[in-house]
């Protein structure tokens, strides 16, 4: 599904002066996404953009992609729309962990390479093959994150180096989803942009087996997202993520 609707704040690159925000990673024209559940002005209740949140509890049918590149997050279906929520102090999108998801058009990376950033937590343990992943195209396809949707076993990613909160992210499903299981900022650089070229992707969840229930504080993913500047985009999620 394609986005044609002309959405003015996809053309803004918003900045605070002598501040860090993801914006500066694409400031050259950079392609990548940035999907921040903290700026309600990004987020609507329906796919067509017409029904703002407003209200902790909302649905949310589309989230505006804030890095410029027009790479929004859409759900045109209402019973799979995940929820806005917020304890006034940090804002999150929750997913139910049975059929909660949003897609994004494939993104065109003119690099070889792109890097994320999310803050995340999972709400609750099902051991099952509901691990979940953090990009991924497809249940057979490649990935990067928490794990691969339906394999079993340990986790091989595509990414040349993946962390939480700063630390090698495990090679064992189980102990990363224990460790998921509180508020973590997960990062990885060097992912191949060929392997998620030209397929639309979903974010946070399949058909065939759901993600877990989980809360996304924020994402980034950028091809100037790299090793030397990994550190800022983190500093900023740990705060949409966990607060002040």
């Amino acid at each position: 599904m394609k986005v044609t609707t002309d959405l003015s704040v996809t053309s803004l690159r918003p900045r605070q002066s002598g501040i860090w925000t993801p914006s500066l990673l694409f400031d050259g024209g950079e392609q990548g996404a940035w999907f921040d559940p903290s700026d309600l002005s990004t987020l609507f209740q329906d796919a067509a953009g017409t029904i703002p949140v407003t209200a902790d509890g909302d649905q949310v049918g589309l989230i505006l992609d804030k890095s410029g590149n027009g790479n929004h997050a859409i759900q045109s279906i209402p019973a799979t729309r995940p929820s806005w929520r917020t304890n006034g102090n940090v804002a999150w999108f929750e997913f139910d962990g049975v059929d909660d998801r949003v897609s994004i058009n494939p993104i065109g990376y003119a690099s070889g390479s792109f890097g994320l950033c999310i803050g995340l937590s999972y709400l609750a343990y099902t051991p099952s093959t509901k691990y979940g992943s953090w990009r991924s195209l497809h249940i057979d396809g490649p990935y990067i994150g928490a794990s691969h949707p339906t394999s079993v076993g340990d986790i091989h990613s595509v990414a040349a180096v993946a962390e939480l909160d700063g630390e090698p992210a495990s090679g064992s499903r189980h102990l990363l989803y224990a460790q998921l299981l509180k508020k973590r900022i997960a990062t990885a650089t060097g992912i191949p942009a060929a392997a998620f070229a030209d397929n639309t992707w979903q974010f946070s969840g399949y058909s065939s087996p759901g993600s877990p229930p989980a809360r996304v504080y924020g994402y980034v993913e950028s091809e100037a997202l790299i090793a030397a500047n990994v550190a800022m985009v983190r500093l900023w999620m740990a705060k949409h993520t966990k607060g002040a």
